[in-house]
């Protein structure tokens, strides 16, 4: 049970991280054109991301048993939701 919940907040986190963060804004703007707009769509789109990156992530946790790689992905996923309790909180 707990490598399931280590495997959903991981892949919730990459999720996150690619389509929403500052960081990979540049990727996001760098596939914007009419060639790469499935690339696009497919890493703006938390549904469609997650669902690849799910399959990533079965691949890293299961088949490999690299459980330390879906570690940092939890983090930023935890770290995330914890400030947008603390924003909730103080407004």
């Amino acid at each position: 049970m707990t490598q399931l919940i280590t495997y959903i907040l991981a892949t919730a986190g990459l999720t996150h991280i690619v389509v929403y963060s500052h960081i990979f804004e540049w990727l996001r703007e760098l596939v914007n054109s009419d060639k790469t707009r499935w690339l696009h769509r497919l890493i703006t789109c938390p549904k469609c991301f997650g669902f690849w990156a799910g399959i990533g992530e079965y691949f890293v946790v299961y088949q490999y048993e690299f459980m330390w790689a879906a570690y940092p992905f939890i983090g930023s996923l935890m770290a995330y939701v914890i400030a947008l309790a603390i924003g909730k909180l103080s407004d």
